[in-house]
């Protein structure tokens, strides 16, 4: 019996390619579907999840429990699947790394690839993020505008659209890293 999937808030294949990382202590971190059955997250969320150190060299062998939560099923179910690491750049010195990916042990009807753009150049251009702070299991969007590389660790933001003192991720989906917003832009 095929299970029939939808959208409950957006139809964009951004949203219905979030997904939430799920540890035994609760969520760990995002991710997105980059692939029909591969999920890009960062790889200390995955070694959270499993309770191992967030620097741990060797892919883990164990699954991962990977949510959607922004797609329901028929019965208001979040849609929930078992992934494994296929690849794994743990986080180095320099922070650098930190990415892996899942693969899907069956496709979740609905979910789409959350589409890829090129990262060159991205100075003042506005984006919108997803993420897990403490206190945000159900999910909470942050927006902003990129600057510049930051090192080799990845991209500065600027946030612009969060509460005063609200929690939001500290970058797009598939990190885990959790601050408050201190202004409100």
């Amino acid at each position: 019996m095929m299970l029939h999937m939808t959208a409950i808030r957006g139809e964009s294949a951004l949203e219905s390619g979030l997904v939430r990382i799920q540890g035994a202590s609760g969520v760990e971190g995002a991710g997105f579907l980059m692939a029909p059955r591969i999920v890009c997250t960062c790889a200390h969320v995955v070694a959270n999840a499993l309770e191992l150190s967030e620097d741990t060299d060797t892919a883990p062998a164990e699954p991962v429990r990977v949510e959607f939560p922004l797609l329901r099923d028929e019965d208001g179910a979040v849609p929930a699947v078992r992934a494994r690491v296929v690849s794994w750049k743990p986080v180095l010195e320099d922070d650098s790394g930190d990415v892996a990916l899942l693969r899907l042990e069956r496709l979740v009807p609905d979910a789409r690839p959350v589409p890829l753009v090129d990262g060159t150049s991205v100075w003042g251009h506005s984006f919108r993020a997803y993420g897990f702070p403490d206190g945000g299991d159900h999910g909470v969007w942050a927006t902003g505008t990129l600057r510049s590389a930051q090192g080799r660790a990845g991209y500065r933001w600027t946030p612009t659209r969060a509460a005063r003192g609200s929690p939001t991720a500290t970058a797009g989906p598939g990190c885990g890293t959790r601050s408050r917003v201190e202004s409100s832009g």
